[in-house]
């Protein structure tokens, strides 16, 4: 099976399937958990290539995750990448300022962390440039979140009804915020960025 060419191998892994009950989905979109597609990839150095092509083909990746994504991305594994997801993990905040709108200092430690991360990503992706290794990205920033963001909001309520903490105003607390970057300067000039874009509020 070696000796097939590349173009047809790569041909028949789109058609393999890669996450059970999406067959409906072209394969480079689909997502999940458990890919049945590494195995292939063991059987020559043409299927790696055709495997890699759609396992790194359209990645997402939060912020707190980038050392991960290095240490995946290995070797010429970028050049595959053409869609990249980025998402903006800020810093987690006390019980007692759940129930308070977020502070001109917090906004500003949020500013901090996102430009961080930021600057984190267009390092690590210049870095890709300069070994030749990435041509063209179309970056969506996703979004941010806290990690204290996500609680149970069912839970809460019954916890402050029963009186055993106090007021949660959940979404209210940053409804009205904006995250800002804080030094532009730090963010490396990229090449290889065809596309930017982002999520519809929230980042100025």
């Amino acid at each position: 099976m070696d000796m097939l060419p590349q173009e047809l191998i790569n041909k028949i892994v789109l058609y393999l399937e890669r996450y059970p009950n999406q067959a409906h989905v072209p394969i480079i979109r689909q997502y999940g958990h458990h890919s049945k597609l590494p195995p292939y990839a063991t059987i020559s150095s043409h299927w790696r290539e055709a495997v890699e092509f759609v396992t790194f083909n359209r990645l997402s990746i939060r912020s707190h995750e980038l050392s991960q994504l290095e240490a995946m991305m290995t070797g010429n594994r970028p050049k595959y990448l053409t869609r990249l997801s980025f998402e903006i993990t800020l810093p987690e905040y006390s019980e007692e300022r759940c129930g308070h709108v977020e502070s001109k200092e917090e906004q500003q430690c949020n500013d901090q962390a996102l430009t961080q991360a930021i600057a984190d990503l267009f390092s690590l992706v210049r870095k890709w440039e300069d070994a030749g290794t990435v041509h063209g990205i179309r970056l969506r920033l996703t979004g941010f979140f806290s990690p204290t963001d996500i609680r149970d909001r069912h839970q809460i309520e019954l916890e402050i009804a029963q009186r055993k903490r106090g007021i949660d105003i959940f979404e209210k607390r940053w409804v009205n915020s904006h995250v800002h970057l804080s030094r532009p300067e730090m963010i490396p000039t990229l090449s290889s960025i065809v596309h930017l874009s982002k999520a519809e509020r929230g980042v100025v």
